[in-house]
C-alpha cells in the first residue's frame, strides 16, 4: 500500500490504471501484506489509503493512539513527534474533506499547533510550519492570530526566494553548485517544503470557499517591547523577525502570546529556568492569554520545585 499511494490517490480522482490495481490487489492478498509493525500515525495512513480505495470506514481505530489525540510534550518533542501530529491530522480528516474524528479535541489540537509554530518558526523550519498550519483548515477552525502571522511569513519567504526553502538548504550550498544547475538543485533539495506549501494553499483555498471568516478576532493586549527587544538581541536573523518590522503597534499586540512562546522555548532549551519563571510571571501580570506551551512550562517548573530537596541531597552526597 505504501508504494501504491499515488495510484490510490489518482484512482480516487477517477484516474485508475487497471494493471496497477490488479498488482495491488494481488499484493494485499499475500500472507505478508499486513505483518509490518507500524507507529499509530503510520497505521492510520494505511487505513486512510484503504478508505480512499475501498470506502471502508475504519479510519478511527488508530486515531486515539496518535499525537493528534494524545497531545505532545513540547519541552522534549523533536521533529519526528511534530510530523507524527501533522500526518495524523491529514490522514484522519483527508486533508480537511472529512469531519474530524470525535476522539480529537480540535481546540486542544489547535492550541498545541499554535505553540509548536513558535518553536519551528524560530528555527526557520518552514516545512514543519506549513504542515502545522494545516491544523486549522483540516479541523474546520478559523485561523488563530499566530497561524495567520506564520502564513504571512511563509508567503513572504516564498516570494523572496522563489521557492519555500527547506531546513537543509543554505545559500552557501547553492553557491557551491555550478551556475547552470543551481536552480534545479534548490528545487530538488526543497521539493518537499514546496510540496507542503502547495497542499496548504490548496486546502486553505478550499476551506475559504466554505468559511469566509478565516481569521479569528484576537483580544487586544499590552505588548511588551522589552520582550521583543530581548528576542532580537538573542537571535536576530530568523525570518519571522522580518515580518515583525512591518507590523503596526496595534497588530504587534496581537502576537504577544507567540513572542512569549518563543522566549519560553529559548529559555527552556538554554536551561535558564529562572528566566522561564520570570516570563511566566510577566505573562500573568500583563494579562497575556496563556498558551499550551506556557502551561507545560509551568507544570515542569512545579515538578522541579517539588523535587528541589532531592536535588540538594544528591548534590550534597556527591560533594
Amino acid at each position: 500500500m505504501d508504494l501504491a499511494a499515488p495510484h490510490v490517490l489518482l484512482s480516487s480522482l477517477g484516474i485508475c490504471d487497471a494493471d496497477v490495481e490488479a498488482a495491488l490487489t494481488r499484493s494485499l492478498r499475500s500472507f505478508v501484506s499486513g505483518v509490518r509493525e507500524r507507529l499509530p500515525h503510520r497505521a492510520l495512513e494505511q487505513d486512510w489509503l484503504d478508505a480512499l480505495r475501498t470506502g471502508n470506514d475504519c479510519i478511527d481505530r488508530w486515531v486515539a493512539d496518535t499525537a493528534l489525540a494524545r497531545g505532545l510534550d513540547l519541552l522534549s518533542a523533536n521533529r519526528d513527534d511534530l510530523y507524527a501530529f501533522t500526518h495524523a491530522l491529514a490522514y484522519s480528516t483527508d486533508f480537511g474533506r472529512w469531519q474530524p474524528p470525535q476522539v480529537i479535541d480540535s481546540e486542544h489540537a489547535a492550541s498545541l499547533a499554535n505553540s509548536a509554530l513558535a518553536a519551528v518558526l524560530d528555527a526557520d523550519d518552514f516545512d514543519l510550519a506549513a504542515e502545522l498550519l494545516l491544523t486549522w483548515p483540516c479541523l474546520g477552525l478559523p485561523m488563530s492570530t499566530t497561524a495567520y502571522f506564520a502564513f504571512q511569513v511563509l508567503k513572504r519567504v516564498e516570494d523572496d526566494a522563489g521557492i519555500l526553502p527547506s531546513l537543509s538548504i543554505s545559500i552557501e550550498d547553492i553557491e557551491r553548485q555550478p551556475p547552470d544547475i543551481r536552480s534545479a538543485y534548490a528545487t530538488a533539495v526543497s521539493y518537499h517544503t514546496a510540496f507542503v506549501m502547495g497542499i496548504l494553499c490548496a486546502v486553505l483555498l478550499r476551506r475559504k470557499l466554505e468559511n469566509s471568516k478565516m481569521v479569528s478576532e484576537p483580544p487586544v493586549i499590552p505588548v511588551t517591547r522589552e520582550l521583543l527587544n530581548s528576542l532580537q538581541c538573542g537571535k536576530s536573523n530568523v525570518q519571522w523577525m522580518s515580518n515583525i518590522q512591518n507590523l503596526p503597534e496595534s497588530k504587534l499586540t496581537e502576537i504577544t502570546p507567540f513572542l512569549m512562546d518563543i522566549a519560553l522555548f529559548r529559555a527552556v532549551r538554554s536551561m535558564k529556568l529562572a528566566s522561564a519563571r520570570d516570563l511566566l510571571l510577566s505573562t500573568i501580570t500583563q494579562g497575556v492569554p496563556g498558551t499550551f506551551f506556557a502551561l507545560q512550562v509551568s507544570e515542569a517548573l512545579s515538578r522541579i520545585a517539588a523535587s528541589q530537596h532531592l536535588i540538594k541531597i544528591e548534590s550534597d552526597t556527591m560533594t
